[in-house]
C-alpha cells in the first residue's frame, strides 16, 4: 500500500506550528503534502493558525478575529516550541502561497465559518495558479461549495463528525471530491459507501 506523509501544520513535532520554518523544514524532509490552517483578522486578511485564539501559540492573548493582521504578525510564534525558535511569525496565507508553490501538495483547511474566507482563499489561489496544487478543506459545507463555484479544478475535501445523509453526495455534498472521517465514526460500512461514491476516504483522530 502507498503511503501518502501529510505534515500537519508543517512539521509541527519539531518546529511552531504553522509557521514558515515549519513548512520548509516538512518541504527539506520531503512531504507529500502540507497541511496548514486557515483563519482571518479583524482587518480581513487571512493567516496561518489553528486556534481561535492566539494564546497557545504565540506571546499574545486574544481571539484571532479580533486582532487586526499588523498586531497578529507582531507577535512571537515561535518561543512556545523552544527558545531557538524566537522571532517566527504568523504568516499571512499569501507568505505561505509564495513558500509553497512548486513544491508539495497544500491543504488548507479554513477553520473560520465566514464566507469572506472562502473569497479571499479562492483570490489567493488564483494570484499564484496553484489550482492544481492546493487542497481545500473545512468542516464548513458552505466555504467548500463557495470555493467549487469559483474554482471547479480545486480538489475539496469535507471533514465529518457524524453520518451524512445517503443522498449526501447528490445534495449538498456534491462538490465534495473526498472525505476526513471522524475515528469513532469509521466503520467497514461508512468506507464502503465512500469508495462507491468515488470518495477517497482519509481517517482524523
Amino acid at each position: 500500500n502507498l503511503v501518502l506523509v501529510d505534515a500537519h501544520r508543517g512539521s509541527s513535532a519539531w518546529f511552531p506550528e504553522n509557521t514558515l520554518v515549519a513548512f520548509e523544514a516538512a518541504i527539506a524532509s520531503g512531504a507529500d503534502s502540507v497541511e496548514l490552517d486557515v483563519q482571518l483578522s479583524a482587518d480581513g486578511v487571512a493567516v496561518a493558525i489553528h486556534d481561535d485564539t492566539v494564546d497557545r501559540t504565540t506571546d499574545g492573548s486574544g481571539a484571532v478575529a479580533q486582532l487586526t493582521a499588523a498586531e497578529l504578525g507582531a507577535l512571537d510564534a515561535g518561543s512556545w516550541k523552544a527558545p531557538s525558535f524566537a522571532g517566527e511569525r504568523i504568516p499571512t496565507l499569501e507568505q505561505c502561497l509564495w513558500l509553497l508553490a512548486g513544491t508539495a501538495r497544500v491543504n488548507l483547511e479554513l477553520k473560520a465559518r465566514d464566507l469572506s474566507l472562502a473569497e479571499i482563499v479562492v483570490e489567493a489561489i488564483e494570484q499564484q495558479r496553484l489550482h492544481r496544487q492546493v487542497i481545500v478543506s473545512s468542516f464548513h459545507l458552505e466555504l467548500l461549495a463557495a470555493v467549487r463555484r469559483a474554482l471547479p479544478e480545486v480538489r475539496i475535501h469535507h471533514f465529518l463528525d457524524r453520518e451524512p445523509p445517503r443522498d449526501f453526495f447528490e445534495g449538498e455534498g456534491r462538490c465534495v471530491d473526498s472525505v476526513g472521517v471522524a475515528k469513532d465514526y469509521l466503520t467497514p460500512e461508512a468506507v464502503a459507501w465512500f469508495r462507491a461514491a468515488g470518495r477517497p476516504t482519509w481517517v482524523w483522530t
